[in-house]
């Protein structure tokens, strides 16, 4: 094209009467090369993540309900920003083990990824025991009961970012703190923002099928017990 177009401005020239020199076939060309550079510098992480919208991770939540888990306040390269609160109701002590699901319509967990270094992360959780009066003459443990976590959805803040973590699909939390399990893991250059993992109860049911508790009714007591499960996300190296 480029030819073409030198070829018919000589033509226009020498009708009206100038000389012009002739385009030599088989001319070198000329060739440079030159720089475009930028840089980039890590985001401020001196405030703490937002808790999103598990149904709509592209909104925040509002409001955080305190009942179905909380805000964790963290700040810096990577975070977990939000853990949930597992609820089961009332269980009829008849002496046998029961499976139950949850009545927690929408635990989720939310991580965020800030460090702009692409190594990835993983997040795990252990759960201690379930005790009722601690610290107290009465302090009782339940021994060996089990939440189980299944079908969870992995989701970004962001739905243009596509190199997502990968959520185990079946978590077993073992009570008295011995056992971690992985969640969620990035592998390099996986990972980066903000993302959630999601258990949410299906609109068919009154509770929620992908959280249950396993647990031995033979040596519980008429009382409240609670279990503490703690969750840990760090980078690879």
């Amino acid at each position: 094209m480029k030819k073409n177009i030198l070829k018919i401005a000589a033509f226009s020239l020498i009708i009206s009467g100038f000389a012009v020199a002739p385009i030599m076939a088989g001319e070198k060309e000329d060739s440079a090369n030159s720089n475009a550079t930028v840089s980039f510098k890590a985001p401020d992480v001196t405030d703490p993540v937002k808790p999103v919208d598990p149904t709509d991770p592209t909104k925040p939540l509002d409001p955080v309900d305190p009942g179905d888990g909380h805000e964790t306040g963290s700040k810096g390269p990577i975070t977990i920003d939000y853990v949930p609160h597992l609820a089961f109701g009332e269980v009829e002590i008849d002496g046998t083990t029961k499976v139950v699901d949850a009545t927690s319509v929408k635990p989720y967990v939310q991580v965020s990824d800030r460090s702009a270094t692409g190594k990835g992360w993983t997040l795990s959780a252990k759960m201690g025991d379930f005790v009722t009066g601690k610290g107290t003459a009465d302090e009782h443990t339940l021994k060996g009961t089990k939440i189980y976590l299944e079908n969870g959805q992995v989701q970004s803040s962001d739905p243009e970012i596509t190199a997502a973590p990968t959520g185990t699909s079946k978590i077993t939390l073992v009570g008295g703190g011995t056992d971690t399990v992985t969640v969620m893991d990035a592998a390099k250059n996986q990972g980066m923002g903000t993302w959630i993992m999601k258990w949410l109860k299906d609109d068919s049911g009154k509770t929620n099928s992908k959280v249950k508790l396993e647990v031995n009714t033979k040596d519980a007591r008429a009382k409240a017990y609670q279990a503490e499960i703690n969750w840990t996300l760090g980078q690879q190296p």
